[in-house]
């Protein structure tokens, strides 16, 4: 009997677990960009299974945080305007879009606006909030790029 309350505990527990990780499934997003310029790519997120999401819309550089580690996996250094969005706080236009299932939204970003990048291979990784409910839920996605 005195076992009861950790038990109930780990059952409690165990719900909640289970409930993130149905809701993180929620949306996904992938990468894609053209060979003839690969340090622009385009971010689509898409509502695979929900009633309804919402995105915020402010401006690519703004709404995705971007990562851009080389084949050594050291990190590229950040242009002057990557380091300022940075410390910047949201500001300026900022659209809310309800995606339905099955509907995206693209946004398009040029990574050397971020970081300085050299010639040679990086993955760049991607996270994008989205709205289910009350509750904010990080899609992730990467690609790697080549450059010459």
């Amino acid at each position: 009997m005195r076992y009861l309350p950790i038990l109930t505990l780990l059952l409690v527990g165990a719900a909640i677990l289970v409930g993130q990780a149905e809701s993180e499934s929620c949306c996904e997003m992938r990468l894609s960009s053209e060979a003839k310029t690969p340090s622009v790519f385009t971010a689509k997120v898409t509502n695979v299974n929900q009633p309804l999401v919402t995105v915020h819309e402010t401006s690519a550089e703004a709404d995705l945080t971007v990562h851009a580690p080389s084949e050594t996996g050291h990190e590229a250094e950040r242009t002057p305007y990557g380091k300022r969005l940075l410390t910047r706080e949201r500001g300026g236009r900022m659209i809310l879009r309800e995606l339905r299932a099955g509907e995206s939204v693209p946004q398009e970003l040029d990574v050397r606006r971020l970081f300085q990048l050299t010639s040679g291979t990086y993955r760049v990784t991607v996270v994008r909030d989205v709205i289910l409910g009350a509750t904010r839920i990080p899609v992730h996605a990467a690609i790697t790029i080549r450059l010459p």
